[in-house]
């Protein structure tokens, strides 16, 4: 595993698939976006539980290498999935080709990265109405609870981790 990098801890991502099930998300044919991708644990969870096509939005080069010699050995069509190669500063800041159904943001701690990425999300329409944002933030993270476009559903947290899932409320 490369320094720096923090994937999903197994309990955590159990739970949040748990809690995403319990809020009526169906993965078979869904498109999903593993922003801040890192290792892409949540995204080859989407792949394995069925999506038709998963997004990995990372820009470090050596994360990028471990995704695609991961996707590789586990033997992912090419067709399901999506590597992005740059910040997702950038990539949030235009329009996508489709939106998602589900959307994973997952960005290193103590950056300040998960607000203005929450705001693009909803500004350029990355998600479906109704679908779902899940943020997986250290702690102690302080937000804002009103975001436009967005409900806070879960607010849960797992040792030093915080999950946070929000609907997509714009149209």
């Amino acid at each position: 595993m490369e320094k720096g990098f923090r994937p999903a801890t197994y309990k955590v991502r159990q739970a949040i698939f748990s809690m995403l099930v319990s809020k009526g998300v169906e993965f078979d044919g869904c498109r999903a976006i593993d922003l801040y991708a890192g290792t892409g644990s949540l995204g080859f969870e989407c792949l394995s539980r069925g999506a038709s096509r998963v997004w990995f939005v990372e820009k470090d080069k050596n994360a990028v290498l471990y995704l695609k010699k991961n996707l590789e050995l586990f033997g992912v069509d090419a067709k399901r999935y999506h590597i992005v190669a740059k910040d997702v500063t950038n990539v949030l800041k235009k329009n996508p080709p489709y939106m998602f159904h589900l959307c994973f943001i997952d960005p290193p701690y103590r950056k300040g990265s998960v607000i203005p990425s929450l705001k693009k999300i909803v500004q350029n329409k990355w998600v479906i109405p109704n679908g779902f944002i899940v943020a997986e933030v250290e702690r102690e993270f302080v937000f804002d609870k009103d975001i436009d476009g967005l409900e806070l559903l879960i607010n849960k947290n797992y040792g030093q981790t915080r999950v946070l899932i929000w609907v997509v409320t714009t149209k």
